[in-house]
Order: C-alpha cells, then structure tokens, then sequence
C-alpha cells in the first residue's frame, strides 16, 4: 500500500521537518489537490461547476495558514478572510462608476459567495440562486440594485478565479519561506500544528 501525505510526497518527508519542509508539503498540497485538479476540470465540458467547487475550498484553509488560528465554530468568518486577501480589490467596474459602493462592499460580496456558493455547493452539490458562472472580463464580478446598492448576481469566471488563487498563493509562500517574516512563519508553524497530527503516522497493513 502506498500511503501519500500530498502528490509528491510520502510519511518519511515528515521526519524531523524544518519549517522550509513543511512549507514545501503544503505548497504541493494545494497545487495538487486543489489547483491543478481543478484546472483538468476546466478542460472538460462540464467541469467548471466541480472546478468552482475545488477553488472555494481553498479560502478557509488558507486564512487558517495566514492567523494561526483554528476555524472550528468560525467557518463563515474565515473563509470570508481568506477571500479578502485574494480578491482584495473592490471598485466598481466599467458601467458601475455610477453607483456608489457601500464602504463593507468587499464583505458582502465575501458573505454571499459563502452562503450562496460555498454552503451551497457543500450541502446540496450545487451552487445557489444568485450564482453564475460565465466567461468574463474579471474572476469574480457582481449586479447590483442601484436603487438599494443590494448585490442581486455574482458572476464568476472560474479560470480566471482560479489564476487569482493561484498568484496569491505565491505571493503568500514568499512571505513564509523569508526568515525576516517572523510573524507570517509563526503562523504557518501553528497552523501546521492544528491541521497535522502530532507525532508518526501508523499506515495500516495491505490485505493479503
């Protein structure tokens, strides 16, 4: 039986592990089982949906990484944390100029695409109303009401999104794997410590 802690690495990796190693695990962790999975969906004929579905699994883990803290009971916050510091750019786009966004616009986007796409595709298999998925200018775009400035559509454009991950994941293993980011390294390690268990890993027998 051959036992994997990520695509490319097996329990031995685990051995005495510096921090630069389990840095090394957890980047190969989320280009292998997140990002590049979901970019072989995108090449099928109806694997955006499944693709979506892979990507917004990354947010809450990846909050998780950036505080040090569990997201046990805190679901919805730190996932929304983790979408704000990839999307983090919230102005509006061409043909909104007329609208005036609300100072928590970035939040209630966050908030919708938990509940809506997150929660959705989670608890039933499928997005909700109020999500599109379409071919786009921008990875992730809203309609709203002017009259109220309520968001009544998210448009998401799930290559591009995923691409969005994808720089801001390496915009964050630049920040961790620099000796002088103490804070960020801090982190990570008691991230580590929360989402791996503590001591070796007993792999079962293979059946005869």
């Amino acid at each position: 039986m051959e036992f994997k802690i990520s695509p490319s690495f097996g329990p031995e990796k685990l051995v005495n592990a510096s921090i630069e190693t389990k840095i090394e695990i957890y980047e190969d962790r989320i280009r292998g089982w997140i990002i590049r999975p979901a970019r072989e969906l995108l090449k099928t004929r109806e694997g955006e949906h499944a693709a979506l579905g892979i990507s917004l699994s990354y947010f809450e883990g990846h909050q998780i990484f950036r505080t040090g803290q569990d997201s046990n009971g805190r679901s919805s916050e730190f996932f929304q944390g983790g979408f704000k510091a990839v999307f983090w750019h919230n102005e509006a786009g061409p043909g909104g100029k007329d609208i005036a966004l609300p100072a928590d616009f970035l939040d209630l986007v966050a908030s919708r695409l938990y509940g809506l796409g997150r929660c959705g595709i989670y608890h039933t298999g499928f997005a909700r109303a109020g999500i599109f998925l379409a071919k786009a200018s921008a990875p992730i775009s809203s309609s709203i009401e002017k009259a109220t400035g309520r968001i009544s559509a998210i448009f998401i454009d799930v290559g591009r999104f995923l691409a969005d991950i994808e720089a801001e994941l390496g915009v964050y293993l630049a920040h961790v794997r620099n000796p002088a980011e103490m804070d960020s390294r801090g982190n990570f390690e008691k991230a580590w410590a929360i989402t791996n268990p503590d001591g070796p890993i007993y792999i079962p027998s293979a059946p005869p």
